[in-house]
C-alpha cells in the first residue's frame, strides 16, 4: 500500500526542482565522496563495462552521466518529474533515448530487465518503501546499488538539517542498514558489499539475487 505522503512525492519533487539552483557546498562535497565510494565498489565487485543499468530516481541527471564517464554506456536514467527531465536535457542527455519519465513504483520493464538497478537517496523519501524495493527487485537481473544517507552519524544528521532547510516539503526518513538488508532479502537479494564514506555520513549497499 502507497501512503498518503508518499504519493505526494512527485508534486513535491517537481516543485523543488523548478526551483533548483544547485547543491550547497557541503552536500557537493559529501556526494563526491559517496560516488568515489561506490567507484571502489564497483572496481571490487569488478562490474562489467557491458551491463545494463537503470538509475532510478535520476533527478538532475549527475550520477547517469558520471556512470557513463565511467564507462557504462549502457545506462538510462529514470524519473517521475519533467522538470528534473528538463535538467538532465541541458547536461547533454537526451529525453526518451538517455533519460525517461517514469513512475518508479510501477515501471514498464519486464522481469529481470537490467543488470545493475542503481539509485542513489530515493529510499529515504518514502514513508513506505516497499512498493519501491519490490520494483527494484523485480526488474534486476543480478545487482541493487544503493548510495543512502546515514542519519545514524553525527555528519549525517548535519547534512540531513542542511537537506531540510534547502528542499523545503522535501521529507527524509530514517533507514538503517538493517533495514535494507532484511527488505531486499524479502526478494532473494543479500547483501555482498558495503561501504561508508570518510565521514559516515554515506552508505553504500551492493546486493545480490541469490543465484549468481
Amino acid at each position: 500500500m502507497i501512503s498518503r505522503k508518499d504519493s505526494n512525492v512527485t508534486h513535491v519533487w517537481s516543485a523543488y526542482w523548478r526551483q533548483y539552483s544547485g547543491v550547497t557546498r557541503i552536500g557537493g562535497w559529501s556526494q563526491q565522496q559517496a560516488i568515489k565510494s561506490t567507484a571502489s565498489v564497483i572496481r571490487q565487485e569488478k562490474i562489467s563495462h557491458r551491463s545494463t543499468i537503470v538509475d532510478i530516481g535520476c533527478g538532475e541527471g549527475r550520477t547517469l552521466v558520471t556512470l557513463r564517464k565511467w564507462g557504462f554506456k549502457n545506462s538510462i536514467g529514470i524519473d517521475s518529474t519533467r522538470e528534473s527531465l528538463a535538467i538532465c536535457r541541458k547536461k547533454g542527455l537526451r529525453i526518451n533515448r538517455d533519460v525517461f519519465l517514469m513512475n518508479a513504483l510501477k515501471t514498464p520493464y519486464t522481469r529481470a530487465a537490467y543488470d545493475v538497478v542503481f539509485s542513489e537517496g530515493l529510499i529515504e523519501h518514502f514513508e513506505n518503501p516497499m512498493p519501491l524495493i519490490r520494483e527494484m527487485c523485480r526488474i534486476s537481473r543480478k545487482y541493487i546499488l544503493l548510495i543512502q544517507p546515514n542519519h545514524y552519524s553525527v555528519y549525517g544528521r548535519l547534512l540531513a538539517v542542511v537537506g531540510h532547510a534547502v528542499r523545503n516539503n522535501v521529507t527524509e526518513y530514517s533507514y538503517p542498514t538493517g533495514f535494507f538488508r532484511k527488505r531486499f532479502g524479502m526478494y532473494g537479494f543479500k547483501l555482498k558489499r558495503m561501504a561508508y564514506t570518510r565521514f559516515r555520513e554515506f552508505f553504500i549497499l551492493l546486493f545480490e539475487r541469490d543465484g549468481h
